[in-house]
């Protein structure tokens, strides 16, 4: 019974991630990018990435 429980509680959030999110992907290679990954992974990347892309747009905007 608790695998049933687990497994549609899987099935529940994939379901609602698949709706309220989007994902998007990106691939560095670690001997040409080693100082981007460097960078990103003294960070929260996701807010870092959504906050240089709100900035970006502000500035398009004006």
């Amino acid at each position: 019974m608790k695998d049933q429980a687990k497994q549609n509680k899987i099935r529940y959030n994939n379901e609602y991630n698949r709706k309220a999110y989007r994902t998007y992907t990106i691939r560095l290679s670690r001997s040409d990018d080693a100082d981007v990954i460097a960078y990103l992974d003294r960070f929260n990347v996701n807010s870092l990435v959504t906050d240089l892309i709100r900035k970006k747009v502000r500035d398009e905007n004006q």
